[in-house]
């Protein structure tokens, strides 16, 4: 069981702004950790103001960096994670860490179009081999048709659904995935 006179152990090794962080997070910590992180700010002479003045680590991520989590995925690296990166071998040799940056709708898509890239090679197999008799040119037809059909379901409706739910997680103030 958690004591106060353990949480004070601990909270003596932390830096300010992990008592900060504690102090503020009414919801994450109990209230006993709350208390206890108040209580040691109070100890090193932080001042109440300073306190209530503090900016949650959410607050304090870039404006920039919260832009980038609503950046489109190029049009080119579209029809790349379509025809090409869905395969798990090849996506080996290139497969850049959107979130690393905070590029939260770009991974998404990412995802989106190599999901629906090979979903849309074995459909286009089937219908090709089984209705258009092994003919590359109907091949070429259905795949392209099947990607523009993905592009502008997702222009006209998944990314608006991805951008909105991306924004109600930094709207609430959560830290977003990858930060």
């Amino acid at each position: 069981m958690v004591t106060k006179e353990s949480l004070n152990e601990q909270y003596v090794k932390m830096s300010t702004a992990d008592l900060l962080e504690i102090a503020k997070d009414k919801t994450g910590y109990t209230e006993l950790a709350n208390t206890v992180a108040l209580e040691e700010l109070k100890r090193r002479k932080v001042t109440t103001e300073e306190i209530d003045n503090y900016k949650p680590l959410m607050r304090r991520i870039s404006v920039l960096t919260m832009e980038n989590c609503l950046i489109d995925l190029e049009f080119p690296k579209k029809l790349l994670y379509f025809y090409i990166l869905w395969f798990p071998i090849i996506r080996g040799f290139y497969s850049p860490n959107f979130m690393q940056n905070g590029y939260i709708l770009k991974q998404d898509q990412s995802n989106y179009y190599r999901i629906l890239g090979a979903i849309s090679i074995v459909a286009t197999i089937i219908i090709a081999n089984y209705i258009c008799y092994n003919s590359i040119i109907a091949f070429l037809v259905i795949w392209i048709v099947l990607f523009l059909f993905s592009y502008l379901f997702d222009i006209y409706y998944n990314r608006q659904r991805q951008m909105r739910k991306i924004q109600k997680v930094i709207d609430s103030g959560e830290i977003p995935w990858g930060f």
